[in-house]
Formats: structure tokens, C-alpha cells, sequence
């Protein structure tokens, strides 16, 4: 009965109840004797007078819950016995118990207080924990940002939900699906099914309302109505019911005030809702990958337009010399979006000499890419109406130092091939390049030339040219420094292991000795290449031998 009339008629501040007057007046109150028109004056309804009254009610106190200085409640003492009266005793008993109650009571707050406390910071904990990994999964974005995409989606399960996906807008406009992932790792292949349904602009699809408007979107409770919208096909539908989402978040992916694609979490579980501290979670989330998803898309135009300006710099072919084999092999080396700085050329000349040119740019990128245009160009400018190579590059050296303000310099090595019945006549004039090496059909090595100066740096640069004869089955072998001062380790011998190479290369084609120079490279040490290399390697067919042969490398 005390329990009914408890739950039924709570006390009520605005009713003249003893345990409200009590709080309001921190004061104990003490009934000895209560009557049926004390009663009557408090209760609510007939039903209210009558359970008071078949609870007998003739005495009671009321005693405050303290502790810390607080009021936390009251303690009400009820006697139905006729012959006992509440007195001083009575109430000063009741006060010591109401005293450690009002501990007890503080206490029990102090403990769910804290325990709501560690909660939070658990959460909070886990939120930076999650992120912390997010952030570490799409620091590797770039150039393979589906795979990172697809690691984010495996994250986010079961941390944000059981079910996610991640379309991306392509920049044709269409829809591509890149991640599915599902908590379950039993229904990961049927949710992978999903890949084959992207948006559909023809349904009414909350994917794409997040698209057009920007704005995310949150439901609760999922109606069934939006998996038969969305539904493409029948097969789609039975995929979308086997998901049995109950709630669901769409966040749009967006980057410099673009919207790039969306990521959906569904749960599955009906007792799990999201709520503020979900969404928060996600939209950070979905922040964080749109940048990477723009970040990526930058990499690859930055690296096409790299690639499209390097083949820009070097010849499209390697064209064929009567008589002799041409090889050309070439490695640029950075983040892939920059330009290298080393060129090689090879062209005929207006009377019927030929003329190869290797060469080596300070810097990379789209400074270096400047002045390497600028060489190739106009050594093939000059070499119209000068045959001598010395001559070649002092125009050269003169251009660069009137076009250019930025004190970019350059070496090349230029060689003007005249071929003759039996072999060919060189005429080679280095401007600070490294000098090329002669491999003789016979095995002797020899190095062609004379060092000079950088081109770009003086008004006035001093330049000889060299006359070589090459006899069949002779071999020229033209480099840029990247093949001798590549350095790892304790190995300081660049040049050593280049004459090595050529040593063991006797009787071998053009392209045979170029591709040994860039294996040994390839092999030297477990580093990477840290510098370009071009390598430019010309030999006149062996007597006897097929007549212009050539690899274009």
C-alpha cells in the first residue's frame, strides 16, 4: 500500500505535503498527533484521502537528508499505533538517521558522479583512439587513396556502426562505390554484392539529396519504404532487406567548398540510435577523407601534367642511324609529380651529320623543365647552320644566361656523328658534363673529350672539341652524373662500377650495355635512386652484322 500511494501521489511542491514544507524550511517537522482533517487538506483526489486514511496515519515526522551543508532529500517517519506519539527522542533519532542517510545518499552521488565521469572520458578516449587510427590509415592516401578509403570503412565498423559505404562522385559526374564493409565478418562478401548498385540519379536515393545539398542526413528509425526507393532491381532489394538497418547516417565528403562523395553508416542493431556524440564522430570522419580523396585527385592531374611536360623534353623515339645501334634508357626520380632534370636528344642535322646531346639540369621541376626545353630547343636551333659542337654550346651558354635571371646553369654533352663506310667520326665537346667513355670492339676503355666549365654560370666559357673514330663493333657510352656520384653506403666508387660494367660488356648490342648500366643502378644497394639518370648508348654494327639497329629504350 505504501509503495501504491508512493508511485500514484509523489509529494508536490505545490500542495502543503510535510516533506515539502521540510525541504523548503531545512527545518525537522514532528505531527504528534494527525487528524482526518490534516489529511484532507493535502490530498489530490478522493482516491488519495482514501489510501492515507486506510493507512492509518496518526503520527510522523519529517527529517532532512544533509550532507556537505546540502539538502538531498527528507526522511519521513509515519506511526499508525493510537497510543504512540511522535516526541524529542523521537525526533532527535530520526535527525542522527536523517545525518547518515544524507551521507550515504552523498556518497552513492559521488559514485555515480564519477563513474558518469570515467564514462565520458573513456569515450572521449576512445573517439581520439579512433580518430588517432583514422588519421594514420589516411596519412598513406596518396597515390592509392582507395585502399586507404577501404581501411576507413573497415574503421569505422563496429566504432560507428555495423554497416559502411563509401561512394565517390567521379569527375565524369557518375557514381563510383570504392568501399563496403561490414561488422560481421560472415556477411562481408554478401555486402560486398553492394559494390554493383551505386546511386542511381533515377531513385530517390538519400544518398543523393546528401550530394546535391551538402547537408547530412540522420534517420532513427528507417522506414522500409526508403530500401524499396532505392532498389534498383529486385536483387538490389533483397540485398538492402538483408541489411535490416534500423538507423542511419549519410555524411557528405566534402573538400574546398566541394562535395566529392558520401559515407553512410548504418546500424543494424535496433536498441543502438545515433545521437550528437555518433554524428560528431562521423562528420569529422567524413572530413578527414574528403581531403584525402581531393588530395589524391590533385596528385594525379599534378602528375600527369609532370609526365605529359617530361615526355615533352625528351625525343618521342629513338630514331634509326644507318649502320649503327642507338639505345637510350632514362630514370627520373622524386615524388612522381616532379620533373627531372636530366635530357638526352638525338636528330639529324641539315647535311646529313647526326647529332647526340645528353645533359643535366640544376634543380627539378618546372624551373629545370624550363631550362631543359630551353637547351634542347636551341641546340637544335643552332646545330642548323653550326656544325661545330663547341659552337653548339656556347649559343647554348649565351641563351641561358640572356633568357634566364635565375641562375640556372646546366651541363651538356654534345657529339656531332658522322658515319662513314667503315664506322663513324665523332666530334665531341662536353660543357661541364661528364666526359662520355669509348668502349672499343676489342675491350679497351677510353675516355672521349676534354672537362670544361658549367654551362649558364660566365659570360665566357672555354670549349674544345675532340675528334673520336669508332670502327665496327666500337661503342660510345654518353650518362648524366646520377650514374657515377650515386652514392649508398660505404660505396663511393660510381665511376668504378660504371667501368666495370662496360668491362663485361664487349661484343654486347647498344641496348644490351644501356640496359646493364641502369641494372646496376637498379641493384646497387637496398635504397632507392636518389638522383635522375639518362644514358645514351651508340655502336657501330660489327661487320657483317643487320645494318641500323636500334632500341628505343
Amino acid at each position: 500500500m505504501i509503495r501504491e500511494l508512493g508511485d500514484r501521489y509523489p509529494p508536490e511542491k505545490e500542495r502543503p505535503h510535510p516533506v515539502w514544507k521540510e525541504l523548503l524550511s531545512t527545518k525537522p517537522l514532528v505531527a504528534a498527533q494527525v487528524t482526518e482533517d490534516d489529511l484532507a487538506g493535502r490530498v489530490r483526489d478522493g482516491e488519495h484521502l482514501r489510501l492515507l486514511l486506510q493507512l492509518g496515519i496518526r503520527s510522523h515526522i519529517v527529517v532532512p537528508l544533509t550532507a556537505r551543508g546540502r539538502i538531498l532529500g527528507a526522511l519521513s517517519f509515519i506511526s499508525g499505533d493510537t497510543n504512540r506519539r511522535y516526541g524529542q527522542e523521537d525526533l532527535i533519532l530520526a535527525e542522527d538517521l536523517g545525518r547518515r542517510a544524507g551521507i550515504a545518499v552523498d556518497n552513492s552521488q559521488l559514485y555515480q558522479a564519477e563513474l558518469a565521469a570515467r564514462r565520458e572520458a573513456e569515450r572521449a578516449h576512445a573517439r581520439v583512439e579512433f580518430l588517432s587510427e583514422a588519421t594514420a590509415s589516411l596519412s598513406a592516401a596518396v597515390p592509392d587513396y582507395e585502399a586507404t578509403l577501404e581501411r576507413v570503412a573497415k574503421l569505422a565498423v563496429p566504432t560507428l556502426g555495423d554497416f559502411c559505404v563509401i561512394d565517390v562522385l567521379e569527375e565524369d559526374g557518375s557514381f563510383r562505390r570504392i568501399a563496403v564493409a561490414h561488422a560481421d565478418p560472415g556477411q562481408t562478401e554478401p555486402a560486398q554484392g553492394l559494390r554493383r548498385f551505386p546511386p542511381d540519379s533515377t531513385r530517390q536515393d538519400p544518398i543523393l539529396a546528401v550530394l546535391r545539398t551538402g547537408r547530412p542526413i540522420i534517420i532513427s528509425d528507417v522506414p522500409p519504404r526508403i530500401v524499396e526507393e532505392v532498389a534498383l532491381n529486385e536483387e538490389h532489394l533483397a540485398m538492402l532487406r538483408a541489411t535490416r538497418a534500423s538507423a542511419l547516417m549519410i555524411f557528405p565528403l566534402i573538400a574546398r567548398h566541394r562535395t566529392l562523395g558520401t559515407i553512410s553508416l548504418l546500424s543494424l542493431s535496433p536498441h543502438r540510435a545515433y545521437g550528437a556524440e555518433e554524428a560528431a564522430l562521423a562528420e569529422e570522419l567524413a572530413r578527414r577523407a574528403a581531403l584525402v580523396v581531393d588530395n589524391a585527385r590533385l596528385f594525379e592531374r599534378q602528375l600527369h601534367i609532370a609526365r605529359t611536360l617530361q615526355r615533352s623534353l625528351l625525343p618521342p623515339s629513338i630514331p634509326r642511324i644507318p649502320g649503327m645501334e642507338l639505345a637510350a634508357r632514362y630514370r627520373a626520380v622524386g615524388e612522381g609529380n616532379e620533373v627531372g632534370g636530366d635530357f638526352y636528344d638525338a636528330f639529324e642535322s641539315s647535311d646529313g651529320a647526326w647529332i647526340l646531346t645528353i645533359g643535366d639540369v640544376c634543380g627539378k621541376g618546372p624551373e629545370a623543365a624550363a631550362v631543359t626545353g630551353l637547351a634542347r630547343h636551341t641546340i637544335r636551333a643552332v646545330s642548323i647552320h653550326e656544325a661545330r659542337p663547341s659552337r653548339v654550346l656556347a649559343m647554348l651558354n649565351e641563351t641561358i644566361i640572356r633568357e634566364l635571371s635565375d641562375e640556372r646553369f646546366c651541363t651538356v654533352c654534345c657529339v656531332r656523328l658522322r658515319p662513314g663506310p667503315d664506322g663513324a667520326r665523332l666530334t665531341i665537346c662536353s660543357g661541364g658534363h661528364p666526359l662520355p667513355l669509348i668502349l672499343r670492339a676489342d675491350g679497351r676503355l677510353e675516355t672521349a673529350g676534354e672537362p670544361s666549365m658549367l654551362l649558364g654560370v660566365l659570360p665566357e666559357v672555354e670549349l674544345s672539341d675532340h675528334i673520336v673514330d669508332l670502327g665496327p663493333g666500337d661503342t660510345i657510352v654518353m650518362f648524366t652524373d646520377g650514374v657515377v656520384e650515386e652514392i649508398r653506403g660505404s660505396d663511393r666508387s660510381g665511376p668504378q662500377r660504371l667501368n666495370d660494367v662496360l668491362a663485361q660488356s664487349r661484343g654486347l648490342s647498344a641496348a644490351t650495355i644501356a640496359e646493364a648500366v641502369e641494372n646496376s643502378l637498379m641493384r646497387f644497394g637496398p635504397e632507392a635512386q636518389r638522383d635522375d639518370f639518362a644514358i645514351l648508348v651508340l655502336r657501330v654494327a660489327p661487320s657483317g652484322s643487320a645494318q641500323g639497329l636500334q632500341n628505343p629504350g
